[in-house]
């Protein structure tokens, strides 16, 4: 998806060289969503729930979505 790809494009762009390795294992973890699950984590339409239900993962979304 499109907006997907900018999203962590900016980010990526931004934070790609200071990601601790937490950070590294959350966005992987979001990698491997299906495009409209991830949309739905960056748009906040949706909460992390399941193993995506940490704070690495709540902050590195917020962090997304902010760049």
């Amino acid at each position: 998806m499109l907006e997907n790809d900018i999203l962590l494009t900016r980010f990526l762009d931004r934070y790609e060289e200071t990601l601790s390795d937490a950070e590294v294992t959350a966005f992987v973890q979001l990698l491997e969503l299906a495009d409209g699950d991830l949309m739905d984590l960056l748009m906040a339409r949706k909460a992390p729930m399941g193993e995506l239900a940490t704070e690495q993962v709540r902050d590195l979304l917020v962090k997304i979505s902010a760049s």
